[in-house]
């Protein structure tokens, strides 16, 4: 092993643990690994096992099995049809009409949707107040969800009947064009099918006009109120999601998560959470307030960039770097997203320390929670914008990978201090302990620090075509094993040396797993693998 650097006493790692006795086995002892059903699975970040129920989690979703791998089906349901003509939001529970008359509901915020009506062929316009769905393409008298009064229109004249029984009738020479219409207790908003916004504030009489001159080429299709900020929605070209708050000219675009750019939205809705989006290609997105980017909330989990997999009591916590922090039950049961009390971030990075969760925002800050995400404190805010990668606990210390190198906290993420110095402008992605022996993933390449504090480079003997890599790491009966190229490692004395098995057609390996009885390893082409655990490694267990 080449060693870069004696950086001291390694924090957090044991510091008198005597290097393992490798022992003596069979030649022919050895893994034995078969391809595991047909399903391809990308980005596989974790592998979980209780009984015959194995999980998968990935950068796309999260992935079950019941029968030990042979077929699979995803723990998040995605909405199926992408058409969606309206959307209405009460807390966690959300309704989505789509263009073929049917009606969709996610109890949990859009991570599994369930049909709960079928009403016809015909589209769904809209929701009235007990979410009952609307076919009817003149809207304009409901203006949900303030729905504080009764607006009707003829070709140049508005009247509305107020929720206190005022009646008053303004001529507008434009609401021959007109489409949406919505409003609030002080204005009426409507949109022209010139592209122009007019707002009637009712305590004045009067009309304000604002036209959206970053369009290009989109018309307006849907509009929504939230106290003085308006949303409008806009089909056509790319389409879009912008908002403007009322007095002031300056428009806002909000930026979508999706790798297609199209979006025709069909309606707008809010709650006090966030602002929800009903469109043709997306289905389902929401801005969350004091947010500019539109998140799905129909695919499921799908794209969320899962980071880590952690234990808290008797369910497992997902770090999802767009969604926050998910639960799940050992059997894969119950997925939840535990972390909608905490503040809106773009971006999250989660792990447990003991029975708390500790999360990372985009911004830098550092939240933990004690009572499995019903609420959260502040802790600290050392980090800068985007900078957090993953977070990861050893023996109650918390390590910070971030793009310019490792931080520990010993005392809930309160302060954190450097880990080494010479690994400080490092794009840090993980680490991993492996008994006394630590990995530490980074961009550059795979280091490793020793019982005695000493950073190298995984360096296992073997020659290859390429530079050798390790991906993802475990322990299991004290025997390390790490995945990567150009296939599996294996360390019985504590990573001082190591021994490689290769998987025909399976070059690089990203993640490795053990049971009681197997071993899995999942490659970068997306296929699974399973070898029965070799005897030599049953008798370490024995001997341990």
């Amino acid at each position: 092993m080449v060693v870069i650097a004696f950086v001291g006493i390694l924090s957090g790692c044991a510091t008198s643990v005597p290097r393992r006795q490798p022992i003596s086995r069979d030649q022919s002892d050895t893994f034995a690994f078969v391809k595991l059903g047909k399903s391809i699975m990308f980005g596989v970040n974790a592998i979980l096992r209780a009984d015959t129920t194995l999980v998968l989690v990935t950068n796309q979703d999260i992935f079950r099995s019941s029968n030990s791998g042979a077929t699979w089906g995803s723990l998040a349901e995605p909405l199926s049809h992408k058409n969606i003509t309206a959307v209405e939001a009460h807390g966690d529970t959300i309704y989505a009409g789509s263009g073929h008359g049917t009606v969709y509901r996610t109890t949990d915020h859009g991570l599994q949707w369930r049909v709960v009506q079928r009403t016809g062929i015909q589209p769904i316009r809209g929701f009235g107040r007990n979410a009952e769905p609307l076919s009817s393409d003149n809207l304009n008298t409901r203006c949900w969800p303030r729905p504080s009064m009764t607006i009707t229109h003829t070709d140049s004249v508005l009247r509305y009947v107020h929720w206190s029984g005022v009646t008053r009738s303004i001529t507008l020479p434009d609401l021959a064009d007109t489409r949406p219409v919505v409003s609030s207790d002080s204005v009426i908003v409507l949109a022209t099918r010139a592209n122009d916004v007019i707002v009637y504030r009712l305590s004045t009489a009067s009309t304000e006009h604002y036209t959206p001159r970053i369009l290009n080429g989109q018309a307006l299709s849907a509009l929504a109120l939230r106290g003085d900020t308006l949303y409008v929605g806009t089909k056509l070209s790319l389409g879009g999601v912008f908002r403007i708050i009322l007095g002031t000219t300056t428009w806002e675009q909000m930026l979508i998560d999706r790798i297609e750019g199209a979006l025709d939205v069909h309606a707008l809705s809010v709650n006090d959470r966030a602002l929800y989006v009903a469109s043709r290609e997306h289905a389902v997105l929401s801005v969350p307030y004091g947010s500019n980017i539109l998140r799905s909330l129909s695919d499921g989990i799908n794209l969320a960039l899962h980071q880590s997999v952690s234990k808290l009591g008797d369910s497992w916590i997902v770090s999802s770097r767009l969604k926050g922090a998910l639960a799940f039950n050992a059997n894969g049961d119950g997925l939840r997203i535990v972390s909608s009390t905490a503040p809106t971030s773009s971006e999250y990075v989660v792990t447990t320390l003991g029975s708390n969760i500790v999360m990372g925002l985009a911004d830098g800050t550092m939240l933990l929670s004690a009572d499995t995400g019903a609420s959260w404190q502040v802790r600290s805010k050392s980090f800068g914008q985007s900078e957090l990668t993953s977070l990861r606990v050893f023996d109650s210390t918390l390590y910070a990978c971030t793009a310019s190198g490792l931080y520990v906290s010993k005392d809930s993420a309160r302060s954190f201090t450097v880990f080494m110095e010479v690994l400080r402008d490092e794009n840090i992605q993980s680490v991993t302990r492996l008994d006394s022996l630590m990995l530490v993933f980074a961009s550059s390449g795979t280091y490793t620090v020793d019982h005695s504090g000493q950073l190298g480079l995984f360096s296992p003997g073997v020659k290859a075509d390429y530079q050798v890599r390790v991906n993802d790491a475990t322990t299991h009966n004290g025997v390390a094993l790490a995945a990567g190229y150009p296939g599996l490692f294996t360390s019985t004395d504590g990573g001082t040396t190591w021994e490689l098995t290769t998987i025909p057609k399976a070059m690089v390996l990203r993640t490795v797993y053990c049971d009681a009885d197997n071993v899995y390893v999942i490659g970068d082409d997306g296929d699974m693998y399973v070898s029965p655990m070799p005897k030599w490694m049953q008798q370490r267990r024995r001997a341990n």
